[in-house]
């Protein structure tokens, strides 16, 4: 399994627009194949205005073909870089992973 963050900087007075935006985009990646999961966190106390743009995927060969994928453009349309001042896509491969029983 493969997770993606994606470190975004947003403008503190922009920080509300972005967090709407996000939450009544147009998304598609729950259709990709490969796609495991998705999460938007926010960071709190010293740092706010930092979000990170998690998704995590079987490959990353699913990430690549999601992120060609017409299904990647028309959830990234909008996004005309108007609330972020900056972003770093960092990829991870998950090593070791516990989850519930």
């Amino acid at each position: 399994m493969v997770t993606v963050m994606n470190v975004v900087q947003v403008h503190e007075q922009r920080r509300e627009a972005f967090e709407r935006a996000f939450l009544e985009r147009e998304s598609h990646v729950h259709k990709a194949e490969g796609f495991v999961g998705f999460e938007l966190l926010r960071r709190e106390g010293e740092g706010a205005g930092e979000y990170v743009v998690l998704s995590r995927w079987e490959s990353d060969e699913a990430f690549k073909a999601w992120v060609n994928s017409d299904l990647f453009k028309m959830s990234h349309r909008h996004a005309d870089g108007e609330l972020a001042h900056g972003s770093e896509v960092r990829h991870y491969t998950v090593i070791d992973e516990k989850v519930p029983v």
